[in-house]
C-alpha cells in the first residue's frame, strides 16, 4: 500500500516549477480535498471524485464526468506519472477496499513532482 507522509520535496520549491502535468495533479489533488474521495464512479451522486474524476474536473472544469477511456493528452501524462509512482493501475488502487481520500490526495501531489 502506497503512504505518503510528505507530499514535497524538501526545501522551498514553489508550485511554479511544476510542469502542465504536475500542476494539473496539484489541481486535482485540491479538487479532491474539496469535494471527498468516491470509489467506482468518476463523480457520485454527493459530488465527491474518484482519482480520475478529479483529473477530468482540474482539466476540463465542472461539468465533466466521463470515464477514464475518454481522458485527454494532459490528464494521460498525469495518470501515467501515477502509474508510475504506485507500479499499478491507479483505477484499481483508488477503488481498493481500504483506500482513503488522504492517501489518494498524497498520491497525487507526490506525483506531481516527478517527471516522464
Amino acid at each position: 500500500m502506497y503512504v505518503d507522509t510528505e507530499a514535497r520535496p524538501q526545501g522551498e520549491v514553489r508550485e511554479q516549477e511544476l510542469d502542465t502535468a504536475g500542476r494539473l495533479l496539484m489541481k486535482a489533488a485540491d479538487e479532491m480535498e474539496k469535494r471527498g474521495h468516491c470509489k467506482h464512479a468518476t463523480l457520485d451522486e454527493l459530488g465527491r471524485v474518484c482519482l480520475v474524476g478529479a483529473l477530468g474536473i482540474a482539466q476540463y472544469g465542472e461539468g465533466y464526468h466521463n470515464s477514464y477511456g475518454i481522458l485527454g493528452q494532459k490528464d494521460w501524462t498525469a495518470y501515467n506519472r501515477i502509474r508510475k509512482l504506485l507500479n499499478q493501475d491507479p483505477v484499481y488502487w483508488n477503488n481498493a477496499p481500504k483506500r482513503t481520500g488522504p492517501e489518494v490526495v498524497a498520491a497525487m501531489r507526490r506525483a506531481a513532482w516527478l517527471t516522464d
